[in-house]
């Protein structure tokens, strides 16, 4: 169980961008901040997940922490087992690109913690599309064409097309 539950947080942080080992870890541990892999701005409420390892790899426990996002908003810090936090985050209502958040806080035996992570929000794609297709059905041969038209306006130019054929 014990080595199930090492290479289960190892998973979780080379998912968040960031990998480590024990025999890598700096001397005073790791935070790592596992965040979904994609977030829109809007509003949208995500659970995120702190996992924070001694220099030897063990879990942290006693941490008393406070995130706080260059942008959006973060509830309080809770251990959900040892070794890892959660804390809920609100994405900002506008559009960004990058959020900062900013943890800082004190270990159990009163060590100070001052970290950052980035973590990318993107904006969330709203306004109408009309789409169009001349000739409305086809069945494509050598020399066929067909035409694809899109028509409207998205917020931020926010449009992710992906067509095929």
């Amino acid at each position: 169980m014990r080595l199930e539950r090492v290479v289960f947080l190892g998973s979780l942080i080379a998912v968040s961008h960031s990998t480590a080992w024990a025999s890598d870890l700096p001397e005073e541990g790791l935070l790592g901040l596992m965040a979904p892999p994609q977030m829109f701005s809007g509003g949208e409420k995500h659970t995120l997940r702190l996992v924070a390892l001694t220099a030897d790899g063990a879990p942290m426990t006693g941490l008393k922490v406070k995130v706080t996002p260059s942008s959006g908003t973060a509830g309080s810090v809770r251990m959900v087992e040892p070794g890892l936090y959660t804390f809920s985050y609100t994405t900002p209502d506008q559009s960004t690109d990058d959020v900062v958040f900013d943890v800082a806080g004190r270990t159990s035996d009163r060590a100070a913690i001052d970290w950052t992570q980035t973590v990318r929000v993107d904006a969330k794609a709203t306004g109408d599309l009309n789409l169009s297709a001349e000739p409305k059905v086809s069945v494509l041969a050598a020399g066929a064409s067909a035409t694809l038209t899109v028509e409207g306006a998205l917020a931020d130019d926010a449009l992710n097309l992906r067509a095929t054929a």
